[in-house]
């Protein structure tokens, strides 16, 4: 019984050896421990470079679509629907409406409004709140006080809405 728990232990203390002889080379043991940890790093990088694209992927929004041929990010997709002529799937992207129409010189009923990644057009004053339709907001068409802060754009559309 001794000698068995002898070859245990024996047997345990040269797993847990983790080290590079010179004159021996990696022992198989630790030579599997090393590429574990290779290939664990391997995938950490990658899962790091991965949500990293992901986050860059949502400044893309004209590239990425649904399944029903609307973008994910659907903002610009929606005032397309609400001008009087189609513009076309350039102005997907939100900032894209900062070139539509005409410089309406500020905020004001039936303009609308650009911000980076979000458009919609201004159909009311509320408390001194301006109220914003705009699709995609907070995953659906919604009218709400919004506030003009970070605005990059006011435009007049070619045609009324």
């Amino acid at each position: 019984m001794r000698r068995l728990t002898d070859a245990v232990a024996s047997q345990a203390n040269r797993r847990s050896s983790l080290r590079f002889l010179p004159q021996h080379g990696w022992s198989a043991n630790s030579k599997k421990d090393f590429v574990m940890r290779k290939l664990l790093a391997a995938v950490a990088v990658l899962l790091a470079f991965a949500s990293t694209a992901e986050a860059r992927g949502r400044h893309h929004h004209h590239r990425h679509y649904a399944h029903s041929g609307r973008p994910a990010a659907w903002c610009g997709w929606f005032m397309r629907t609400q001008v009087g002529s189609d513009p076309g799937p350039q102005f997907n992207l939100a900032r894209s409406w900062a070139s539509y129409g005409s410089n309406a010189g500020g905020p004001s009923v039936g303009t609308i409004v650009v911000w980076r990644h979000h458009v919609g057009k201004i159909v009311g004053q509320e408390n001194g709140q301006w109220i914003v339709q705009s699709g995609n907001d907070g995953h659906a068409v919604r009218t709400r006080p919004r506030s003009l802060a970070g605005a990059i754009a006011f435009r007049n559309a070619y045609a009324s809405f």
